[in-house]
């Protein structure tokens, strides 16, 4: 079904990725598509994980999306593209009724290469040193187990704070008594905290239903 998305003139392959991306996580399913080819739907539970954002890609609330075809100079270069991968990280149930959920997605850009050093880098490998990798989080409001959720808010950890070999855990603090959630991303390798935020729920589900 993804693989056949059809994009606009204005459309990029990044943009139709994010899309697919955002309403696989929206929709609280799990998939993998990896150059057109689906690898799987479902996984092992996402806590698992303990919110480690492209291992969750691997989980029951997983989502990886892969596209490395592209090609530049006449086809001389070869295997650019990007990969989206994650998933949900945390979940809390909200005292009102509903699920406040945590979502991470890991963004990967690798240009068209000449030599390849990381041919596996589409079967889970690292990527080239080239490649910029960056990271979204999405704070969520799920209204029932299963229903579609709704975006409350995001943030975006850019290319310049997420060193090379450096991966984010993602984690969710949710108060019940005071309907706050504290969301924060921090460095697995050097334990620096790249993001916190604290954000009072009810207000966001109000926004975003007017």
């Amino acid at each position: 079904m993804l693989a056949n998305n059809v994009a606009s003139g204005a459309d990029t392959s990044d943009t139709i990725l994010d899309r697919q991306w955002e309403s696989l996580m929206l929709e609280g399913k799990s998939f993998a598509l990896v150059n057109g080819e689906q690898l799987r739907s479902g996984g092992t539970p996402y806590q698992r994980y303990e919110g480690k954002v492209g291992n969750a890609s691997f989980s029951d609330r997983g989502i990886r999306l892969e596209d490395l075809r592209e090609t530049s100079f006449a086809g001389l270069l070869t295997k650019g593209g990007w990969r989206l991968e994650g998933g949900l990280l945390y979940a809390a149930p909200r005292k009102n009724g509903g699920i406040v959920e945590l979502y991470g997605k890991s963004r990967w850009r690798v240009e068209p290469q000449l030599f390849h050093f990381s041919l596996t880098f589409h079967s889970g490998m690292s990527p080239p040193r080239s490649a910029r990798h960056s990271y979204e989080f999405f704070l969520l409001y799920r209204p029932a187990e299963g229903a579609v959720a709704n975006i409350l808010t995001q943030w975006t950890v850019p290319p310049e704070d997420v060193p090379y070999d450096h991966y984010l855990r993602g984690q969710l603090n949710y108060d019940p008594g005071t309907d706050i959630a504290t969301v924060t991303a921090t460095d697995m390798e050097d334990k620096k905290t790249v993001l916190t935020e604290r954000v009072g729920v009810a207000k966001l589900i109000m926004d975003t239903e007017n």
